[in-house]
């Protein structure tokens, strides 16, 4: 049985607290070094997989703002949503939603910390849609809400 590349890696950087250096070292992870499956596949097939997923990680962080769902994903990899979302987790380690969520992580905490921009705008801007669904993603996240990070950095 195939077993994800980032499986044990993913999981050490999700047991602790993540800082905006981890989630870009598990983007980059994420974008650049996708491994293809061990089962049988020529190399021309596991190259237009890794350039299939990395359109849509493109296409997920030039459009954070909006609202993205598989279905838009999956469009502009060429693959079904179902067959997106389990080539997606095996190659990565992580479900799509969970990556958008860091990507959209790693937009707003930036903007949370060097700029005065009300948290409800950073909310709208990175595409969490309210702020009370990007405090619960920075809890799950960091460990702490936005208001508190962004009191703890002045401070």
């Amino acid at each position: 049985m195939y077993r994800p590349v980032y499986t044990h890696r993913i999981a050490k950087v999700r047991l602790r607290v993540l800082s905006t250096r981890d989630i870009r070292e598990w983007r980059n992870q994420l974008v650049t070094e996708a491994r293809p499956k061990k089962r049988a596949r020529g190399r021309r097939g596991a190259n237009r997989l890794f350039r299939q997923l990395a359109a849509a990680l493109a296409y997920a962080k030039r459009n954070l703002s909006r609202s993205l769902k598989i279905e838009d994903l999956s469009k502009v990899a060429c693959l079904s949503p179902r067959q997106f979302g389990r080539v997606f987790r095996a190659e990565t380690g992580v479900s799509p939603a969970k990556a958008i969520e860091l990507l959209r992580l790693e937009t707003a905490k930036p903007l949370l910390l060097h700029s005065k921009i009300p948290i409800e705008t950073i909310a709208e801007q990175t595409g969490f849609g309210d702020r009370e669904r990007m405090r619960r993603a920075f809890l799950r996240t960091f460990g702490e809400p936005p208001k508190s990070m962004r009191d703890n950095n002045r401070g």
